[in-house]
């Protein structure tokens, strides 16, 4: 008898697993990109003392921020989790030992294919199945 609960509350809780599963991919898919964002880490590598922001208006698809030293403009269009930063222009000023960084940060935002909310709720912007970054809402 005892086995059979068991077996029956196992299923249950199971059940129960898989239903929280769905709501949270479905929560990531619907996550629309609006707003103030702080980079955090690009490739791996933590930036988030390096004063990179991005700022996305969904309303007009638009795109602008810094690379802690130029002005970065551009357009991005959003369908779910699948998303494109085109058109991407920059202001030309020559920063000491942040012009590397700044080049992948430009060619990172183009090769972006794709939106994800992590496990501790940052936005990963993606290329497939690789982060390229990783972002931090700024609260207003």
């Amino acid at each position: 008898m005892r086995i059979g609960i068991l077996l029956i509350l196992g299923l249950m809780l199971s059940c129960n697993g898989s239903k929280q599963s769905a709501t949270n991919g479905k929560a990531k898919a619907d996550m629309e990109l609006n707003g103030n964002y702080k980079i955090v880490s690009m490739n791996g590598e933590d930036l988030s003392s390096e004063g990179m922001e991005l700022t996305f208006d969904a309303s007009g698809n638009s795109v602008n921020g810094s690379s802690g030293c130029n002005k970065i403009f551009g357009n991005f269009s959003q369908n779910g989790s699948s998303m494109s930063i085109e058109a991407l222009g920059s202001t030309k000023m020559f920063c000491e030992g942040r012009m590397e960084l700044e080049k992948q940060f430009m060619q990172g935002l183009g090769a972006v294919n794709g939106v994800a909310v992590s496990d501790d709720g940052k936005i990963n912007l993606v290329n497939a199945d690789t982060v390229l970054m990783q972002l931090e809402k700024i609260e207003e």
